[in-house]
Parts: C-alpha cells; sequence; structure tokens
C-alpha cells in the first residue's frame, strides 16, 4: 500500500502511482510474489468514470473476463451502473486506452498468466466494493481448482 498527504490537496497528482509503473524496486515486498507464475492476478482500481470497466490482459483464454462481467452486473443490477470489457464497445468510450489495464508492463499482467483489472467508479466502490470482490472471488475461486 502507499499513501500520501498533501495540505490543501493535491494528493492524487502527486502520489498516484498508476498500475503500469509499480515497480518492484520501489515496493520491496513485491520481489517476494514476483516469479510465482500466477494463474490469475487481479487488480481492483477506482476511477472518475461512471461505470466498470474490465480490462486487463490481451489474452483471455478462459472468457475469464465475460464471466467477471456477468458476476459484477448482477451484483451492480438496478443501479444504473454499465459494466463493460475494455475492447468489447464500438469506439471504447467506457474502457479508454489509458485504463484498459492491457499493457504487459502492468503489474496484474506481470503477476497473472491472465490479468485482470478492473476499474470502478466511485458509486461501484461506495454502494457495492464488498460484494464486486465477492463475486469476482466466487469467478475464480472454481477455476483455482481445476
Amino acid at each position: 500500500m502507499c499513501k500520501g498527504y498533501k495540505k490543501g490537496h493535491g494528493a492524487f497528482d502527486r502520489w498516484h502511482i498508476t498500475a503500469t509503473d509499480i515497480n518492484e524496486k520501489s515496493f520491496p515486498m513485491l520481489k517476494m510474489i514476483f516469479g510465482r507464475h500466477f494463474k490469475y492476478a487481479v487488480a481492483f482500481h477506482g476511477w472518475g468514470g461512471d461505470s466498470i470497466c474490465i480490462g486487463g490482459s490481451k489474452e483471455d483464454p478462459d472468457n475469464l473476463k465475460k464471466e467477471i462481467k456477468k458476476a459484477i452486473y448482477d451484483v451492480v443490477s438496478g443501479s444504473g451502473i454499465v459494466v463493460e470489457i475494455a475492447g468489447d464497445d464500438d469506439n471504447n468510450a467506457l474502457c479508454p486506452e489509458g485504463f484498459n489495464g492491457n499493457s504487459q508492463n502492468n503489474i496484474v499482467n506481470r503477476l497473472g498468466a491472465t490479468g485482470v483489472q478492473i476499474e470502478q467508479c466511485e458509486k461501484a466502490r461506495d454502494n457495492h466494493g464488498p460484494q464486486i470482490a465477492k463475486a469476482v472471488a466466487n469467478v475464480i475461486r472454481p477455476k483455482l481448482a481445476a
């Protein structure tokens, strides 16, 4: 975890580290898990959009993102929150390039053979955060046993 504060606001601009900028040299505890070759890695992010964008690895051999999309949609159904997979919408307006998590340098893609990055709007985080996390875990758990 990395937290920073700046008196008078501006902490985000000063302290925010993107998923592609995270480096084990700056976070020594990460060295313990790099190289373990996880089957899946999932990162939950917050963003200023008004939807949920599911991105991550360009390769998705198990259609994991589609299963996660359905599970999250079931949780937020009726809330007005749109759930989309990066690359599925015609103009990528819901999952713009800078937020789709598909860079090979993204920590989630470096840690897992299949990386999933979930960008969540504030409404989703505030009203459904634990339920979304549980829904994602319920999708992945049976795959780990296989």
